[in-house]
């Protein structure tokens, strides 16, 4: 599963966003996501070789699934209305 938004950084503009790990913290409880963008599909397929930016986001919630990950990013700014996008095998 992946997001498809585009946004910039600066110079930089991605439209395809994939969570590569959560961290839960139990002290603040909450999760992070580590959360890699992609120029575009043809780069995200590459899997982690083709992002070119990799950024946290906290999540509000403790031993978040990934699945719910997803979900939550999509009501966060900036992924707020992205449109999931499946894996394909």
């Amino acid at each position: 599963m992946g997001l498809r938004k585009e946004l910039k950084f600066g110079e930089l503009t991605v439209t395809y966003f994939k969570i590569l790990g959560l961290h839960s913290n139990t002290l603040y409880r909450s999760t992070v996501a580590r959360v890699a963008c992609y120029e575009d599909k043809a780069a995200r397929d590459k899997d982690e070789t083709g992002y070119k930016k990799i950024i946290p986001v906290v999540l509000p919630t403790i031993d978040t699934t990934r699945d719910s990950a997803y979900m939550l990013l999509k009501t966060m700014p900036p992924f707020d209305g992205a449109e999931s996008v499946m894996e394909e095998n």
